[in-house]
């Protein structure tokens, strides 16, 4: 029947929108493999509050990247670096 998938509602273009795909047996997290950045616009301080309660760790802080905004960088339980952003401080 081919490989199962779920999908992430999206609507409006805001948010993350996606799928997740299970992976193969070869699939090995990676801090060094791609990094993912998911919009937290205006609620960067409160993701960040839950990442260590969570399991995960705060790789890099909130940092001030100019007229982009505001990132972070995390790793979550399972050792992916995933990147956090917002336009909005």
């Amino acid at each position: 029947m081919g490989q199962k998938l779920g999908f992430f509602p999206m609507e409006n273009m805001e948010g993350v929108g996606g799928d997740i795909v299970p992976p193969n047996l070869d699939f090995k997290p990676a801090p060094g493999g791609v990094r993912v950045y998911l919009n937290c616009e205006g609620r960067l301080d409160q993701v960040l509050a839950k990442v260590e309660e969570a399991g995960g760790r705060i790789i890099n802080p909130k940092t001030n990247i100019g007229e982009p905004g505001w990132i972070a960088v995390i790793m979550d339980t399972e050792g992916n670096s995933i990147g956090l952003h917002s336009m909005k401080e």
